[in-house]
Order: structure tokens, then C-alpha cells, then sequence
């Protein structure tokens, strides 16, 4: 299972996504399970139901310097396909 965390606001969201890799009893590959969670409102419930709080470690260093690249955005590509991917039943 992977954990992906998504940027964003963190003062009203911290959005983690999960993904599974899903087999059949002969551990042939399926396909991925996904589910999201926003867990703010679970610790903001966890912090008032204690009295506890979050705050900075004086401590803590950044074990990152950068970012994700920034690249100019690419032209729009024009779709060649009319019809979606086969159903099986």
C-alpha cells in the first residue's frame, strides 16, 4: 500500500490518498484500490476531545529544500479517439 499526501490548504485540509493493489485468489493483479481521507477533521476532533494541542517544534529541521519543477504548460493535445475502453462482462 502506498500513501500519497495531497498539497493543498493545510489549515482547513490534509488530504491523504491510498492505494492498494488488489489480486485474485491465484495472486493474479487486478487492479488498484483508491480511497481518500481527510484527516484534519479527525485530529481537530481528537485535539478538542483531549484538551491537547499542536504546536511547533523548536527542534524539527527541513529534510527537504525544493519543490516539484515548474515547466510551462504543454499545448492541449487533441483526442483521435471516439469510443472509451471495452466493458467485459
Amino acid at each position: 500500500m502506498s500513501r500519497c499526501p495531497v498539497p493543498g490548504d493545510e489549515e482547513k485540509s490534509h488530504v491523504m490518498h491510498y492505494y492498494k493493489a488488489m489480486h485474485d485468489e491465484d495472486n493474479n493483479y487486478k487492479g488498484v484500490n483508491e480511497w481518500a481521507v481527510d484527516l484534519k477533521p479527525i485530529v481537530d476532533y481528537y485535539l478538542q476531545a483531549t484538551g491537547q494541542k499542536l504546536v511547533a517544534d523548536p527542534n524539527s529541521q527541513v529534510d527537504a529544500t525544493s519543490g516539484a519543477s515548474k515547466q510551462p504548460a504543454k499545448p492541449e493535445v487533441k483526442v483521435d479517439a471516439t469510443t472509451s475502453a471495452s466493458k467485459e462482462n
